[in-house]
Formats: structure tokens, sequence, C-alpha cells
């Protein structure tokens, strides 16, 4: 494969470029993420955490070569796949997945995620640079690498295989930027890796991603079942990792759960999100994009519309309020000023989950409700409820490690390890959930009749405690 530029990256080194990928990441759709930060608000507490989703982009783009210079991937599929790497990002909203909680909020019952947007951000830097030329199967592929297929999941078509750009025996490359089977990709290698070095200086993350991805003799491509636990699964053929390095993937799941402890979901980060989403949602109405056609959209509606969505990165989005004179701004101006001023929400209680395995998550997430129900009757506009939820990459309490294929030294074959193999590697929890119950002002008689309801909430529901 021939290079056009190399680019110096402070987490992977040197990083190349090609024709086609130079001519993507110098387009104003993909330069406009140096204006997204990566982590959201979490510089309010580590100072550090400012990096944008531009050097990620390019990270898991490297990466990914990495990946299928060691799968002996065809030169023309590895291009696409990279490309995939270094688009994915594209749709986020201004401070990364923050945004997509505002979104949510802000439209009750309106589903937005990023990767949508992402594809179609791509066909705007397309039309923005004529020379870039990818055929309409190519485009294709890259959605389904981007997005998958939210039509053909285990859980609706667990009996059929899900893509069409490319076939089964080539489904191991939908494996390396999303994977929807394991969550393990090279997405999560980069971000990990990026954000440690960012925030502690390589110090939280235990898992050795460049010994992975350097290595041929730990990578394979084998056949095995799309979905383990379906009966009916189609083969496929799949990524698989050497047998002996289960405890090493383990670790990733880890330090994944050990970055949101420590700083993604931090207290304090948890509370200035809260702020933030405030502040947009005060000034939604108020401010307005414009996208195609020159039809207007508020904030919260600007995701409907790739070209609106264009427009928006953090400080276009911070000082659009911060420098309004619009009277009708004046709450979010205010509310932004305490953020500056570092003026924030005052903790009622800090409640930690009880679970000795048994508890549905159904069972927690209805006694969380009954929680912000009995707070809204105190007082429905400055008593909140913050959730922090961290897991092992899943939506449930299970273990995507075992979803992963393995292989034995000198063997083609891959095989799954099930929980009893993997019970003397995994924590003996692999979820927490918290919450964080916010006064909005500061008004003693009101803590005190929050700190009550939650004293009654607790009592009457054992699986909380607080801490």
């Amino acid at each position: 494969m021939e290079y056009r530029k190399h680019i110096m990256d402070n987490v992977h080194g040197k990083i190349a470029v090609t024709d086609l990928e130079y001519q993507i990441i110098n387009t104003s759709i993909f330069k406009r993420l140096k204006g997204i930060k990566q982590l959201g608000t979490v510089h309010e507490v580590f100072p550090t955490g400012e990096h944008t989703r531009f050097p990620h982009s390019l990270g898991t783009m490297h990466t990914a070569r990495k990946w299928c210079e060691a799968l002996q991937v065809d030169p023309h599929n590895q291009e696409l796949v990279e490309v995939a790497g270094l688009c994915h990002d594209l749709g986020h909203g201004p401070f990364s997945h923050l945004w997509e909680f505002f979104v949510k909020e802000a439209n009750p019952g309106f589903s937005w995620e990023h990767e949508e947007s992402s594809y179609e951000m791509l066909l705007l830097a397309i039309e923005e640079n004529p020379e870039i030329k990818i055929s309409e199967n190519d485009l294709l592929f890259i959605k389904e690498l981007i997005c998958g297929n939210k039509e053909k999941t285990e859980e609706k078509t667990p009996n059929e295989y899900p893509y069409k750009a490319r076939g089964k025996d080539e489904f191991y490359l939908y494996e390396i930027i999303s994977n929807k089977i394991t969550g393990i990709d090279v997405d999560k290698f980069d971000y990990l890796a990026r954000d440690d070095r960012a925030l502690f200086n390589k110090s939280q993350i235990k898992f050795d991603y460049g010994r992975l991805s350097d290595s041929e003799q730990l990578l394979k491509v084998v056949e095995g079942k799309l979905y383990k636990d379906k009966e009916q699964s189609p083969l496929v053929k799949r990524i698989a990792i050497r047998d002996k390095e289960a405890r090493s993937i383990q670790k990733i799941f880890q330090d994944r759960s050990e970055l949101h402890q420590t700083a993604y979901q931090h207290k304090t980060v948890k509370i200035f999100d809260r702020m933030y989403i405030d502040v947009w949602i005060l000034a939604s109405s108020f401010i307005k994009v414009s996208g195609k056609n020159g039809q207007m959209y508020t904030l919260a509606k600007a995701c409907e519309d790739e070209l609106a969505l264009s427009k928006l990165t953090d400080e276009w989005v911070m000082q659009s309020i911060r420098n309004s004179e619009d009277q009708d701004l004046q709450e979010a101006r205010d509310l932004l000023q305490r953020i500056d001023q570092r003026k924030m929400y005052k903790s009622v209680a800090h409640i930690k989950i009880v679970d000795d395995g048994s508890l549905s998550l159904k069972t927690a997430e209805y006694s969380v409700q009954i929680l912000k129900n009995s707070l809204k009757e105190v007082s429905d506009k400055h008593l909140v409820v913050v959730d922090l939820y961290i897991n092992m990459g899943t939506k449930d309490k299970s273990n995507p490690v075992e979803k992963m294929m393995f292989y034995k030294k000198g063997s083609d074959k891959g095989f799954f390890k099930n929980s009893n193999e993997l019970k003397t590697i995994v924590p003996e929890q692999t979820y927490d959930k918290q919450l964080f119950v916010l006064c909005k002002i500061d008004d003693q008689e009101l803590l005190k009749k929050a700190q009550k309801e939650v004293d009654v909430w607790i009592t009457n529901h054992p699986e909380w405690t607080l801490m």
C-alpha cells in the first residue's frame, strides 16, 4: 500500500496516510473533529483531558491497519477498514457522548446515536471534495463497519447473517472497528491508551494493546458461530486470539472500568455533566442552526440534519450562549457563569447498589424511578438524580470475553471459553451502579427535605445503601 504522508502522534508515533485518507482528512467535515472534546466535561476535573476526536480518529485508523496487517487482509479491504476507523466518530456532537444524553433528554422518545451521523458526514466530505472516490458497494461496507445493522441483531434475527457488502467469509472484518459481538475492537484500544496517557500519563491501564496489534502470532481468522448461544447461528469467519491471552484480554474491560470509575464517571465530572446538559436545555430553543435547504434547527434537533450538525463544535455552542445578549438566554448564561466560577450543584446523597449477584437490573431501575418520582414531589425543578453505571461494555451483567473466539497453538480451530474457565480472572462483580442526588440551589431547608426523602427510600429498598 502506498502512503502519501506521515503524521506524528503522541500515542502511536508515526502514522502513515494513504492518498484517499489524506483527501478525507483535509476536508472541513473532518477538521471539525478538532473542535470536539473526546471526554466531554472530564477536563473540568482533569485539566489535561482536553484532547479531541481528531487524533483519536487517526489513532483508530492506524490501529486498524495494524490488525489488518496481522490478519493479512487484502490491500483494498484494508484501506476501507482504515477509512471506517478514520470516519467512525465524524457524527459526534459537541462534547462527544454527553451531547447524545442531552438530545435524548431534550427530545423524549427520539432516538439518535452518532454512528449513523458519522456515515452521513462522510457523504458530506465526499460532496465537499470530489477527489474522494469510493464505490457504492464500498460505501455500504464502510457504513456497515461503522454502524452495524440494527435491523439484524442477535436478539432480532439470530439465524440470519446481518451484512450485505461482505459475505460470511469476510465477517471478521466487521470485528475490527466496531465489534458488535464482543466490544473488543481497535476503537477501544486507541481511546483507552490515549485517554490514559492524557489523564494519568500511562499509569492506569494494564493491557498492552501494542503487543496484540503488532503480533501475527496472537491473531488468526477461524470458522465459528456468529452468536455463541444461538443454536441456529450462521457459521462465519471470525477473529480468534491465542488462548494464553485470555487473561490479557480480560484486562481490557478492567481497564475500561477503571477509567470510568476514576475519570469518565468521577463524581465531580457527573455533576458538571448535569450542569452542562441543563445549560443546553435552557438554551436549545433560542439558538438556531441552518441545515439543508436553509431549514433552521434548535440545538436539540440539529442532529436530524447532518449539515446542521456539522456546524456544531464545543466552542461554537458555549460561546453562542456566553456572548449572547438575548434575554431568553439569561438563565443559560447565569448557569454557565456558575460553571465558570465552579459554583456546583450541592450533593444531597451518594447511594450505591448492593448486589449479591441475584439482583435484576430491571428491579434496580424500577426502584430508582420510585426515588426520582418521590423527589419530584419535593421539588420538580431543583432536585435531580444522576446515575453512574459502570459495566464491562455490555448492557446486561455478562462478560463479553465469553463471546470471543480463541485458538490453541498450532491449531486452526476456534473455540469459546465458558464462565467457569474465566472465573479466576474475572472480578467478582462485573458492574457497579451508583446514584448521586443533587440540589441545584443552595437551600438548606430543601436539602433537609430531600435527605429525609432519600432516607425513607433507602429503608424501603435494601438493595441500595448510602455511601
